[in-house]
């Protein structure tokens, strides 16, 4: 702001006039404070309010932050349910599929073991039978050579 400088007024100028350029001055001052302290007022509200609007929007931008992570807390708990979900499901089809296979093999290792004994007692009777057929061959032999010779 700049200062305005008044020339002094004559020394002949009446007194009157002086103090009424005196008050004019003072009201002059007043103004000018008051201009300037509307003017301060004015700058602080505008400031305050780009303050306000500011810590708004940080509170608005954090509020979206947290529930953004709120929203990738769960996709993550749900991910790792499924995923879990997936790991059992997977598991449990590996022990059924291992008790599958377990029986399989003991349904062909009886198989096999009824087999072979089927074939053993197979053996035997055809052992047994083909013992007969031998002594049956003997006697008849016998009985021929012995009726040959008669």
């Amino acid at each position: 702001m700049t200062l305005v400088q008044h020339a002094r007024p004559p020394e002949t100028a009446p007194a009157a006039a002086l103090e009424a350029e005196v008050a004019e001055l003072h009201a002059t001052i007043s103004a000018l404070r008051d201009m300037v302290d509307a003017q301060r007022v004015e700058e602080a509200e505008k400031v305050q309010a780009a303050v306000n609007q500011h810590l708004d929007e940080i509170r608005q931008l954090k509020a979206t932050i947290d529930a953004l992570r709120e929203q990738l807390d769960a996709q993550r708990v749900g991910e790792s349910e499924r995923l879990q979900q997936a790991v059992n499901a997977r598991d449990d089809e590996i022990r059924q599929l291992k008790a599958t296979v377990q029986a399989l093999r003991d349904e062909i290792d009886a198989a096999a073991a009824h087999h072979r004994g089927e074939v053993d007692v197979l053996r035997q009777t055809l052992a047994g039978e083909a013992e007969q057929l031998r002594a049956t061959i003997v006697a008849l032999r016998r009985r021929l050579e012995e009726g040959g010779h008669e």
